[in-house]
């Protein structure tokens, strides 16, 4: 049993990192006026591969190469969406991953998938459709973005089976976290040589990305992705999925705030949809555990 100081210091950590990641929303979409998907990925990882350098060893390295993957997929697709998808349907549209876990649990621990299951799943659905705004006056509706942010989720769901089963080798979340940092670097910097120019003037695009790029590194990547691995020690992974949709309602707060991105009714409604579907799920998962 996990001591009550220990899960009170798991849930306010994974509070904080919701607040980290809906902001990084923004600064994705601010960095992608300088470089590509790939890149951004590739820096802010780097970014924090450095800095978790002084606390981590080289070491194990096979082990970070599954949990590194995904995440590389969820940030890369993410941050691709998002040149052509709103930050608010972005942050709402990634939550999507809490319904899509217990699927891929069934299918990879043979585990009988509940009636109830396929209920949130619709929730969802409707939801998301409703986020769209397909009906908007303005040319809203399903943009690729969209449908890059929904692999994102399926990505997000894989990296938390694959970091559940990395914690069962190695005992250490800041290792953890620091080997697929460095996979993830790997795997973007691969990608921008193989498919994604560089601006003419790195040096003028990194200095005015700066703020950003190093934003991206610390906040959602050094510390709030660590603080999810750390959870998933003492916390169960359905009260670490409900804790990581704060991610959502900051989003939408944030590009409203900041970017002024504007919301309908209609979005507002799809997106408590897809957070009540995600919290439902995750309770009634919950129920049937204990």
């Amino acid at each position: 049993m996990k001591s009550s100081s220990a899960k009170l210091s798991a849930f306010l950590s994974l509070f904080c990192a919701g607040a980290l990641w809906g902001y990084a929303f923004v600064a994705q979409k601010q960095a992608l006026s300088f470089f590509g998907p790939a890149a951004i990925t590739a820096i802010r990882f780097a970014i924090a591969f450095i800095c978790l350098i002084p606390f981590c060893k080289f070491e194990k390295w096979k082990i970070g190469f599954l949990p590194g993957l995904f995440i590389f997929l969820v940030l890369y697709l993410q941050t691709w969406g998002l040149e052509t998808t709103t930050a608010a349907k972005s942050g709402f549209i990634t939550t999507f991953y809490v319904v899509l876990t217990p699927f891929a649990e069934t299918l990879l621990q043979k585990v009988k998938l509940r009636v109830l299951l396929l209920f949130w799943a619709a929730l969802a659905l409707v939801g998301m459709a409703l986020i769209s705004n397909p009906w908007s006056a303005n040319g809203g509706g399903w943009v690729v973005g969209d449908t890059l942010t929904l692999l994102c989720a399926v990505a997000s769901s894989a990296h938390l089976i694959a970091t559940s089963q990395a914690m069962k080798k190695l005992d250490n979340p800041l290792q953890l976290h620091f080997l697929q940092c460095g996979w993830v670097t790997v795997l973007a910097t691969l990608l921008v040589w193989f498919r994604e120019p560089l601006p003419a003037d790195v040096g003028a695009a990194a200095m005015h990305a700066l703020g950003p790029l190093v934003y991206l590194g610390i906040g959602p990547t050094a510390i709030a992705l660590y603080f999810l691995v750390r959870a998933q020690k003492m916390l169960s992974p359905s009260t670490v999925g409900l804790l990581a949709l704060m991610e959502a309602p900051f989003a939408a707060l944030f590009s409203v705030v900041i970017l002024h991105e504007k919301t309908t009714l209609i979005q507002v409604i799809g997106a408590v949809l897809v957070l009540g579907a995600a919290v439902g799920e995750t309770l009634s998962s919950r129920v049937g555990a204990n």
